[in-house]
């Protein structure tokens, strides 16, 4: 009680001596009211006064001088305190330890490189430190996620032309490359088909190459084309979202049942039943169960002809969008194959 006592004594002593100060101390009449602008700079004039007189004083006459003004500053801080804030000090404190540390890079370069990853240079009442720790997290954080978005293989495609720079001819290196194929061809040719993994990672080794092996060879002239170069695009997007399920092959990782959907697809293309095979992709795919798919138990009873639900009836391609790319790259080798490998009926061909 007795320090907010203090604090409105101190405030109305204030409100006088900044009237005062406006009239001149003349003995003029006195205005009736006084602007804030004016109060303030009568304020922050009298505190740089005040501030002077404490440097030119001796030690004795600057501790009788602020007395008065540190236990001001004494309540002011226990009324700042006591509403959950910090004090004057404190912040002060805080702020030359900003100032403390050291940057290691430069301002220009701190500000390049935030431009560089599309982010504001500086926000609101961000210090230099502050800025710098924000361009340390937004660059900790900057990863590439290649199972979100689309890519434009092309312009990829190009950059990895200009990046690797050789002294080979353009006919030279169409054969390099085209041998490179045929090489990686014949080692998955020699690859086992003990089991279903194998069996299903072969065929789609076995296509992806031959899908890149029929668009190296189209003609030069096609491949500048706009068709031409959206079959390029095709077949390094498919060979790209291929690797997920090649790894899973490889390491034994898969579902059993989208395996076993898998490898009786594989088996009706390599009967050239390709219409078979489209029916089963597209169990695989879609699903036969009603929406919300895989729900047992809504409430206290169970769902009626609950053991019939298995994961035939789930659409597997929603699961993620690495699943669901793979599943619609696989859908891409299908309909290859079914152009490389015709079947002598046609009414065994999917459209």
């Amino acid at each position: 009680m007795e320090a907010l006592k203090a604090e409105i004594e101190r405030r109305k002593r204030e409100r006088e001596e900044a009237k005062a100060a406006l009239t001149g101390g003349d003995g003029a009449k006195k205005p009736k009211y006084a602007r804030r602008g004016d109060i303030e700079k009568a304020r922050e004039g009298r505190l740089a006064s005040k501030q002077e007189g404490e440097n030119g004083a001796d030690a004795g006459g600057t501790a009788n001088d602020g007395r008065g003004n540190n236990e001001g500053n004494g309540n002011m801080q226990d009324g700042v305190q006591g509403r959950g804030g910090i004090s004057e000090e404190e912040a002060m404190a805080k702020a030359e330890l900003e100032l403390n540390k050291k940057i290691p890079l430069k301002r220009e370069e701190i500000i390049r490189r935030l431009r560089a990853n599309k982010n504001p240079v500086t926000l609101f009442g961000e210090t230099d430190y502050q800025r710098w720790e924000r361009l340390q997290s937004v660059e900790l954080t900057k990863h590439r996620d290649d199972t979100v978005g689309q890519r434009n293989f092309n312009i990829e495609e190009s950059k990895r032309e200009q990046e690797v720079k050789d002294d080979l001819s353009e006919e030279e290196r169409y054969k390099k490359e085209e041998k490179a194929i045929m090489n990686s061809l014949e080692e998955v040719m020699k690859m086992p088909e003990s089991n279903d993994y194998e069996n299903v990672r072969k065929w789609v080794s076995k296509s992806v190459l031959e899908m890149r092996l029929a668009v190296h060879q189209e003609s030069p002239v096609l491949k500048k084309t706009a068709m031409g170069r959206q079959k390029i695009n095709l077949a390094k997007q498919t060979e790209e979202y291929m690797k997920p399920l090649q790894a899973q092959l490889k390491q034994k990782n898969i579902d059993s049942d989208l395996l076993a959907k898998l490898n009786k697809i594989v088996e009706f293309c390599k009967q050239r039943e390709y219409k078979e095979a489209m029916d089963v992709y597209i169990l695989v795919a879609i699903g036969n169960a009603a929406w919300p798919m895989g729900v047992t138990m809504v409430g206290i009873h169970a769902r009626s002809a609950r053991e019939k639900l298995h994961t035939d009836s789930v659409a597997h391609i929603l699961n993620d969008e690495s699943t669901r790319k793979y599943m619609q790259s696989f859908k891409r080798l299908m309909t290859f194959v079914q152009g490389m490998y015709p079947p002598a009926d046609p009414t065994k061909l999917f459209t």
